[in-house]
């Protein structure tokens, strides 16, 4: 995503610096990008002057980042993550906006093959007081046609994301697993609509990057809670295949819940535009 707020800045009219690790991969990376961008020998180098400094980088290293940056930043600066898990980050925001710099979290709720905002999901956490830097970030995103919800903090930032990424992920890696020893041309042949969709689901996830969605999964501490609630909940599926009554009971009751959700009531008209849009 760093490419991405790379290009979404300048053609906003900033100037940008690339920064990072290696001065090579810099240079390189601003070669890319074009016009108005520029490549600088370090993170201290590229937020020494910076009024907005952009932290996209792996999971792995956001907090070290973050923490390597303390004494380059100017007073008044903003310094945001677009970090996919919170864990730590808003401590090490925290950390930093004790040297007078302004510090916000963020998610884009979207990869880098989105060509805009517009209509896409952007989360925004306070790390701190900072009413007016709160106002400043969601109008940001919201002006590009944003759809902006602002969470309270990094940990339940986690607790939903742990459930709308993490689990999903991994659903979708157990399910492409099992379809590891069988011919998936005959199985595609033989598929129902429902599996379709989903086998263009997991094919999606599996063409990302692993070392990214191990991470999203591994350091989010509320995932593995929910783990374990997945495996209970799966062994009572299983038990309840003994059990008509006890299956259709689950079932009713698990409709119940979704059925809470706006969008229920449309969801099977949706779902058969997903499947001609995958045809």
């Amino acid at each position: 995503m760093g490419r991405w707020f790379a290009r979404f800045f300048r053609d906003k009219g900033y100037e940008v610096v690339i920064g990072g690790r290696s001065p090579l991969r810099n240079k390189a990376v601003a070669q890319e990008l074009g016009y108005g961008v520029e490549a600088a020998a370090s993170n201290v180098e590229a937020t020494n002057e910076a009024d907005i400094v952009v932290v996209s980088t792996t999971l792995e290293a956001t907090v070290e980042t973050i923490r390597g940056i303390r004494g380059s930043v100017k007073k008044g600066a903003i310094v945001f993550d677009v970090a996919s898990v919170k864990a730590d980050i808003p401590a090490a925001l925290k950390e930093l906006s004790t040297t007078g710099v302004r510090v916000i979290s963020t998610h884009p709720m979207f990869g880098p093959g989105a060509d805009s905002f517009r209509g896409r999901k952007v989360v925004v956490i306070p790390v701190t007081d900072d009413e007016d830097l709160t106002t400043w970030a969601v109008d940001l995103f919201r002006t590009e046609g944003a759809e902006v919800h602002v969470v309270a903090s990094g940990q339940e930032h986690d607790r939903i994301v742990a459930i709308t990424l993490s689990l999903t992920h991994f659903v979708n890696i157990v399910l492409a697993r099992m379809l590891t020893d069988r011919d998936i041309r005959m199985i595609k042949e033989l598929a129902g609509t429902t599996f379709s969709i989903q086998l263009t689901l997991l094919e999606a996830v599996l063409s990302e990057d692993p070392g990214l969605y191990y991470a999203i999964e591994d350091m989010n501490p509320e995932f593995r809670p929910l783990l374990m609630e997945l495996l209970s909940k799966a062994q009572e599926t299983v038990a309840s295949l003994d059990d008509k009554e006890t299956f259709v009971k689950n079932f009713l009751d698990a409709r119940r819940s979704v059925s809470r959700d706006p969008g229920y009531q449309s969801a099977y008209e949706r779902f058969y535009r997903a499947v001609k849009a995958t045809v």
